[in-house]
């Protein structure tokens, strides 16, 4: 039977050279070798190879597990494998889905937060839940050995959360608890989430002063973060009567500085007219 080079194969085949080399750091490939000249050669058993390989490495197979497939298992064997593959391929699908509308849902909030950003007004506030992780910025380690790491795992649904206790805003020390929250209705298009809601503080829904505003880094540590809500509610006369609550909607840089966009929610106690 007829013999070709490399770069014969490579052509006929019209996959690189690169490509099948490193087929056969897998046993894709099984070219036989001229000592002498230290060439490798191939016959058209080989270009078979390739198309079987290429066939499964176009299912999603790894390299290692296509190499199984062509040199070692059985029918039974790789009907076991292929229903397996069709598994992981769907599960693939469904994280790609829920990826995509995360992406889709943080795009529609950065965008309504341009529209409004430094506006103040009032909204109904969703059902929240909030994870917090510190007492007044020093970490509550007992929590973190409770936390739900699955939480995590739908951001940005999931968001920073900075809860200020209404008596920074009367006091030069600011109070700042960081957690971590999401709304209910959010999180509830992610179909497969398993959440446990009851380990988590709910604040139930009900009307809201509502803001966007920009601060720069570091906030957590001075009046930064109080002063930008104190000025853009001031506007409203009055107390703060409930804790503001500021979620972490955008972490960016601007002019080398770090800048971090919240949406904040003061939750009202006495009936407002709009």
């Amino acid at each position: 039977m007829r013999k070709y080079k490399i770069g014969q194969l490579s052509s006929s085949m019209g996959v690189s050279t690169h490509l099948l080399k490193h087929y056969e750091k897998f046993n894709l490939l099984q070219p036989t070798k001229d000592d002498s000249t230290n060439y490798r050669y191939y016959d058209i058993s080989q270009g078979q190879r390739v198309i079987e390989s290429k066939r499964y490495r176009n299912m999603g197979f790894p390299l290692k597990e296509t190499a199984e497939l062509i040199n070692e298992l059985s029918t039974e064997e790789m009907d076991d494998m292929l229903m397996d593959q069709i598994g992981n391929l769907e599960q693939q699908i469904r994280e790609l889905e829920t990826q995509k509308l995360l992406a889709m849902m943080y795009q529609e909030e950065c965008n309504r937060m341009k529209r409004y950003l430094g506006q103040w007004f009032i909204v109904e506030m969703e059902e929240y839940y909030y994870y917090g992780q510190t007492n007044n910025r020093v970490w509550t380690l007992e929590k973190l050995s409770q936390f739900q790491e699955n939480i995590l795992e739908y951001a940005p649904i999931s968001k920073s959360v900075v809860r200020i206790e209404k008596e920074s805003f009367v006091t030069k020390e600011p109070a700042y608890h960081w957690g971590i929250g999401f709304f209910k209705q959010e999180i509830d298009h992610i179909k497969h989430h398993k959440i446990e809601f009851e380990k988590l503080e709910r604040i139930p829904r009900g009307r809201a002063y509502c803001a966007y505003i920009r601060v720069e880094a570091p906030y957590m540590d001075n009046m930064k973060l109080v002063d930008e809500i104190r000025e853009r509610y001031r506007e409203f006369g009055g107390s703060m009567d409930s804790d503001p609550m500021a979620i972490c909607v955008k972490v960016t840089r601007e002019e080398g500085r770090e800048v971090h966009y919240f949406q904040v929610f003061v939750p009202l106690q006495k009936k407002v007219e709009c």
